[in-house]
């Protein structure tokens, strides 16, 4: 699979696959013109992205109607603003999911791969 990312303005990238796109920009402050979510803010997007995927795969199966649902990705970086130091998902489930459903739920979210690839480093490569 791959996605590919062109530069298409001051700070602006335009990421693709699939026929899909997305900007990825920056504050104006950091010289972007704050036309998307940072390549940071994306990445703790998709990870929510993953996990809400995953949960409503769960209550779907279960017969029950994942409406309402949300996840909610916190983050924290570290002082430099290298790296992502923490993340913490908080689901607010629908008024549909019963109580009993919920701890079910919350491990199938954590089960999403994103979230088991940052558990299990990928091996990264860069070429040119």
């Amino acid at each position: 699979m791959t996605v590919v990312v062109t530069k298409m303005g001051a700070m602006l990238s335009l990421g693709a696959t699939r026929g899909h796109q997305v900007k990825m920009d920056v504050p104006k402050v950091w010289n972007g013109e704050d036309g998307g979510m940072t390549p940071t803010e994306l990445f703790a997007a998709a990870v929510g992205g993953c996990s809400q995927f995953f949960l409503t795969k769960y209550l779907l199966a279960k017969g029950i109607d994942p409406k309402g649902t949300v996840v909610e990705v916190d983050y924290e970086m570290d002082e430099r603003q290298t790296r992502i130091t923490t993340m913490t998902f908080k689901i607010r489930f629908g008024e549909s999911v019963p109580e009993e459903m919920k701890k079910g739920a919350g491990r199938a979210a954590s089960r999403c791969i994103l979230h088991t690839t940052l558990e299990n480093s990928p091996a990264l490569t860069t070429s040119w």
